[in-house]
């Protein structure tokens, strides 16, 4: 028996919680109230009975896994490294501190990108919005100066250029104006 198992009253081997090894802890016999004997059905013997559907048996068997995920390993896996090569367990930290900064700046510089997209799609709908407002006025003024100066041809396109323009505008204005 080495230093991180004990024996209890019975002995029965138990493992120490304090550090994961890959071995699970064997489950202890339930004993009734008064503290005769395995309580209930499932345990003879202080082991695990088999289940039974219909009278026929079934055994049961089931596994435990650990898994873990993160920039830094366990430390107990530290100690190991450090015991094969001194100094490793800080490279492995510096390793992880690099690496977070360069996530933190693949963030930092998509954020800056996904602005400045922003402001180029919000620039573009403000010159949207402001030519196809004032388009049929400047249409209609044109139209005017065209006629004024003798240019029917001129004149003509710009006036239909400006009702067509107009169009939309009015029928929403009109739209509005029932609800």
């Amino acid at each position: 028996m080495n230093d991180l198992e004990q024996s209890d009253s019975q002995g029965s081997q138990k493992r120490s919680p304090d550090r994961f090894d890959g071995t699970v802890p064997q489950a202890q016999p339930e004993t009734t109230r008064d503290g005769d004997g395995p309580a209930g059905k499932g345990v003879v013997d202080g082991g695990p009975q088999p289940a039974s559907i219909d009278g026929q048996s079934i055994d049961l068997e089931g596994q435990i896994a650990f898994s873990r995920s993160g920039p830094l390993p366990l430390v107990s896996e530290f100690e190991g490294y450090e015991r094969v090569l001194a100094g490793s367990a800080d490279r492995i930290v510096t390793m992880a501190e690099k690496a977070l900064d360069s996530q933190i700046e693949g963030e930092k510089a998509a954020r800056e990108i996904e602005a400045a997209d922003h402001r180029a799609e919000n620039m573009s709908m403000m010159v949207a919005s402001f030519a196809f407002s004032f388009l049929p006025w400047v249409a209609f003024i044109s139209a005017t100066v065209c006629a004024a100066a003798g240019n029917n041809t001129a004149a003509a396109f710009g006036g239909i250029i400006g009702v067509v323009s107009a169009g939309p505008q009015i029928i929403d204005a009109v739209k509005r104006k029932r609800k």
